[in-house]
């Protein structure tokens, strides 16, 4: 998606998770499980949530972590793949995640933990959900 668009503008937020949903039904035609992550807090993710429960298995899993952790990985994430947020807005999207009424099927605690201790959980609820070894 042309990130000359602005966040704000609700069509562009549209065709994000068009966008996302479309490649998702396209990875999962050659793969068994896929893994993405969302804040969730648009209707536009709402509605891909629903149309994707519908014709697969979804397990949504929440990773809790201090705000510190949180601010560090946003400014570590490659620029090339995500948006740049102030840590006032972050702050902002952290609160309104808190707020939304969406509970997880499970929640990791990220206190201290490694990037490969993390996936190693998400393997471990993988494999729970499916019955496969991820």
């Amino acid at each position: 998606m042309p990130k000359e668009r602005i966040l704000e503008d609700p069509e562009y937020i549209s065709d994000v998770f068009r966008t996302i949903e479309q490649k998702i039904r396209q990875s999962l035609i050659e793969l068994d499980q896929l893994v993405f992550q969302s804040t969730g807090l648009t209707d536009d993710f709402d509605r891909m949530f629903i149309s994707l429960q519908s014709d697969y298995q979804v397990t949504t899993i929440k990773i809790n972590c201090d705000p510190e952790t949180c601010l560090e990985r946003v400014h570590s994430r490659d620029p090339s793949n995500h948006f740049s947020f102030s840590d006032e807005i972050v702050e902002q999207i952290n609160k309104a995640v808190i707020q939304k009424d969406f509970p997880p099927d499970y929640s990791i605690e990220n206190i201290g933990k490694s990037s490969d201790k993390l996936k190693e959980e998400i393997r471990v609820i993988l494999y729970h959900t499916t019955d496969a070894i991820p």
